[in-house]
């Protein structure tokens, strides 16, 4: 595993210590640490940030939006809607979305009507947030969680209350007042308006912050926690400093200090001398009950949002982020990958982090946690803060250094058009959030309908070859072959090329399709069978392959064999039958009805389940294998690499499951004579021998090589370009 920032860290009291003499340069260097600040990640930090401000902004509702579902000045936590849910403002979230906005005030570059614009969207939030003051009849009063986007109260069952937001919105009212007067020339008048909504909100938390039972930032958990009482502290001394500036009656405070310094002398409590770390919840009263280490990535977002520079500093925070990381590098498969490309310069990746180790949620379900964005990116933002307290020094550039690998697996992980997902999958690294459904239905349709116009020929032959053994087919005048050469010379010698493609379109089609389906079944099951560390056995691999082609095979593949089947049958026989492939869908259906279409289905949906469930379990296995022996890029696999992975994986399958083709083929054959499968197994070993179950295994060899390369290698390149 990766070395680390800060080794071994003793135990430390919660008091902060100065961080020159917490820490000792020489000690703190790991040999094999390298520069990651890139120009390339550089570009790419510019960039994210450039996109990052620019759709902050359009979370925000205004007056001129001409949006009717939402009020002026609601901010959405994020504009999905389904899968998941995130059309909501929370208290918290937009609270410091808010911070953020107002830093960007002080930029003295920033374009003059962008200031404006900045101006409004803060004056519609204050409206909006004097809105949800008034608002009456909420069973949790100002410590509701989250409100719907048009200032409408949400009712639905959710963990209330959570009495960090008060504080945090009064903070982000608090900085916009400090602009406020700023600008005002001496005019405090509307510093006073704005600092009467503060009031409500610090009034409020003086009442509650000792409670208990209220429920942590992730809405998981009840009890006392570390980031709602830094928050509710920091919150309450902001606000006694500017009932001071604006002299406003010195017992309000008073009231705030006196319950600041209560707060404060709570804090060391969160000290375990025994785990070595700051915990995130006292006197659990519910919520989630496996939350057994008590460790949790909200202890440092507490810091960095609400903490002092002495807090920020102390050991006691470096021991947590110490554990934290420690932990998460161990538990996601994607941290196995320490180095990534951005735009095409290697560059070293620190760990992915989570929430907390025995987190569950997927982000759309209970399935396992998966690593942040936004926790990733916040142990950069601490070795970056870190670095600004010490100065300049090689501990300093250091500290930069490692702040550079985590932003560098920031980058690794988000889209290429700079979408970046609120969490990455544990183990492919891809955002969790995009319609992963949708990119495995395309990507198989694609992939399919490559793989069947590139090796139909090889089909055409090994169909050819498995019918001819039937004696019906003998006494019907079928042209037999002494093998798959005599087989493609004759059918080019007597129809020309168009021969070697006859029954293509069913083939093409069906191919498309069972394709897709194919990858979608298999990478929905897949995840649904992983373990809660994001791996996944070889055996829960071939269940997943098995369903995928028992699916496939019963909804797709069974008409299209039928069908293709038939016409290469027909085109063997001395007087063809068929014009073309809807003539033959036609015959069928008039002789045999749609059951005629689905004629073998049985013995298909074994062929498909066999074919699957060992061609994907062989190409998983052979990719995580070569993934852990080379330093390919796990999201960025050449093409000859997959190519190579697939023509691996397709030889596997063929002799693994050539006998379930075999019977598959002269079930469907116009000439079966079978009542069964495994009749018509026993009769084919009995009349032709054992070795006629792998009957055609040459061309069926030569396709599957072929197909599962260009399948594979085909479906990498169409996701990547998705993703």
């Amino acid at each position: 595993m990766r070395q680390h920032m800060f080794g071994d860290v003793a135990a430390a009291e919660m008091h902060a210590l100065d961080m020159p003499n917490a820490w000792n340069a020489e000690a703190l260097f790991p040999a094999n640490i390298h520069r990651a600040a890139t120009q390339a990640l550089e570009s790419w930090i510019t960039a994210q940030d450039a996109f990052s401000r620019k759709h902050i902004l359009n979370n925000f509702a205004s007056s001129s939006d001409g949006n009717g579902d939402a009020r002026a000045g609601a901010i959405c936590a994020s504009p999905s809607r389904k899968h998941p849910d995130y059309y909501y403002a929370w208290t918290r979230d937009s609270a410091l979305v808010v911070l953020e906005v107002i830093a960007w005030l002080d930029n003295n570059k920033l374009d003059y009507m962008l200031k404006d614009e900045l101006k409004q969207r803060l004056d519609d939030y204050v409206e909006f947030t004097r809105h949800l003051q008034g608002l009456k009849n909420l069973k949790y009063g100002l410590g509701e969680a989250k409100f719907h986007m048009d200032g409408t109260a949400f009712r639905a069952p959710w963990c209330n209350a959570q009495t960090d937001g008060p504080a945090l919105r009064a903070r982000a009212i608090l900085a916009y007042t400090q602009h406020v007067i700023k600008q005002a020339n001496g005019d405090t008048t509307r510093a006073h308006e704005l600092f009467a909504l503060v009031r409500t909100d610090l009034d409020y938390v003086t009442k509650v912050w000792m409670h208990l039972g209220n429920c942590d930032i992730w809405e998981e958990s009840r009890g006392m926690h570390f980031y709602t009482l830094l928050a509710q502290k920091t919150a309450l001394e902001e606000g006694a400093r500017m009932a001071h500036t604006l002299d406003v009656d010195n017992s309000v405070a008073h009231v705030y200090e006196r319950a600041a310094q209560e707060i404060a002398h709570k804090l060391p409590e969160f000290w375990d001398v025994d785990h070595g770390y700051i915990v995130a919840t006292l006197n659990k009263t519910g919520g989630i009950q496996t939350k057994n280490s008590n460790l949790d990535a909200q202890v440092l977002l507490a810091a960095l949002h609400h903490g002092t520079p002495k807090l920020l500093t102390s050991r006691a925070v470096a021991a947590t982020v110490n554990r934290l990381v420690h932990v998460f590098d161990r538990l996601y498969v994607v941290n196995h990958v320490q180095r990534t490309k951005i735009d095409g310069q290697w560059v070293d990746v620190a760990a992915a982090v989570g929430r907390y180790p025995e987190d569950v949620y997927d982000g759309d379900g209970s399935r396992g946690g998966n690593p942040w964005s936004l926790l990733t990116s916040s142990v950069a933002e601490y070795h970056y803060r870190l670095a600004v307290h010490m100065g300049n020094g090689p501990l300093a550039q250091y500290l930069v250094q490692v702040g550079d690998t985590y932003m560098a697996r920031v980058a690794r992980h988000t889209d290429a058009d700079h979408t970046m997902r609120e969490q990455w999958d544990k183990s492919s690294g891809y955002g969790r959030g995009a319609d992963k459904a949708a990119h495995s239905l395309i990507a198989g349709t694609v992939a399919g309908a490559v793989e069947g116009a590139v090796t139909y020929p090889t089909e055409l032959v090994k169909t050819k070859m498995q019918l001819q053994g039937s004696q019906q087919y003998i006494a019907q005048g079928g042209h037999v072959y002494t093998g798959p050469i005599d087989c493609v010379s004759t059918t080019y010698r007597t129809q020309g090329i168009r021969g070697l493609y006859r029954g293509l379109p069913p083939m093409l089609i069906g191919n498309a399709a069972k394709a897709g389906v194919r990858f979608l079944t298999y990478d929905t099951v897949k995840e649904q069978l992983r373990a809660k560390d994001g791996t996944l056995s070889t055996t829960r691999m071939m269940a997943a392959g098995l369903c995928a082609g028992v699916i496939e095979g019963g909804t797709v593949v069974a008409p299209s064999e039928v069908i293709k089947t038939r016409l290469i049958h027909d085109q063997c026989m001395p007087n063809s039958q068929f014009r073309g492939t809807l003539d033959c869908i036609r015959s069928v259906m008039q002789t045999d009805g749609v059951r005629g279409l689905y004629r073998g289905v049985g013995p298909v949906m074994m062929r498909q389940g066999a074919n699957s469930c060992v061609r994907f379990a062989a190409y998983d296995s052979l990719k995580q294998l070569m993934l852990n022996r080379t330093r390919v890029d796990a999201k960025n696999i050449p093409f000859a690499y997959s190519f190579g992975l697939g023509m691996a994986a397709g030889i596997i399958t063929v002799y693994s499951t050539m006998p379930f083709d075999v019977v598959k083929t002269r079930m469907q054959s116009p000439a079966a004579e079978y009542s069964s499968s495994v009749q018509c197994a026993l009769r084919v070993i009995r009349s032709e021998g054992v070795r006629a179950l792998w009957k055609g295994a040459t061309p069926r060899l030569t396709r599957l090589m072929f197909s599962g390369a260009i399948v594979f290698a085909t479906y990498e390149q169409v996701m990547k370009v998705l993703r």
